[in-house]
Parts: C-alpha cells; sequence; structure tokens
C-alpha cells in the first residue's frame, strides 16, 4: 500500500519504508508498520506498539497495546483492555480520562 510517494516493504521478516524509486527511507526492523497519516504511523515490536514520524524518529516507545491515529491528528492510545489516553501528532498527552 502507497502513502504519498512511499510504500511499507518487507525485509528478512521485518517491516520498513521505501520510497517508489526504491530508496529506503525507514530500515526494516519493525514487527509491523502502518501507513503514514498526517505525518505520522503505527509500529510494533515485541507485540507492544508505539508512533513513528515519517523521518523514522520515534514519537512515543512501543509499550503499547493498541495505536490509533484518528482523522484529526490525534493519537488515541491504549495502555491496556480499559486505559488510553490522547495526544497530538508530536507525542504530547492532551487527555486522559479521570479515575
Amino acid at each position: 500500500d502507497i502513502s504519498g510517494n512511499r510504500t511499507v516493504f518487507k525485509n528478512g521478516g521485518k517491516f520498513g519504508y521505501m520510497n517508489i524509486d526504491g530508496s529506503v527511507v525507514i530500515s526494516p526492523v519493525y514487527e509491523s508498520l502502518g501507513n503514514f497519516k498526517f505525518g505520522i504511523a503505527a509500529y510494533s515490536e515485541q507485540g507492544k506498539y508505539g508512533v513513528i514520524r515519517e523521518d523514522g524518529e520515534r514519537i512515543t516507545p512501543p509499550e503499547y497495546r493498541k495505536i490509533e491515529i484518528l482523522d484529526n491528528s490525534c493519537v488515541k492510545i491504549y495502555t491496556d483492555a480499559k486505559m488510553y489516553f490522547y495526544t497530538d501528532r508530536y507525542g504530547n498527552k492532551i487527555w486522559e480520562p479521570k479515575n
């Protein structure tokens, strides 16, 4: 699937991103790697999820159960089955439920 001028590729069982000309943009080091939306994508390592920028910089570490990149460029991050919080696309926490 092509996201902008990039596509996810798999090499040695790991995923990365390359330009449509074949040059590697993000090395294949991830168990999974989603399509970019608003300049960010979800990735996974060792069964946990995080968020990465188009240049390969990690916005959040791979320590979450699930990541959803929403249409308003916010990110919903699930810490466990019932708990979650929201960040902006830069990783700044913008909302979490009150106990």
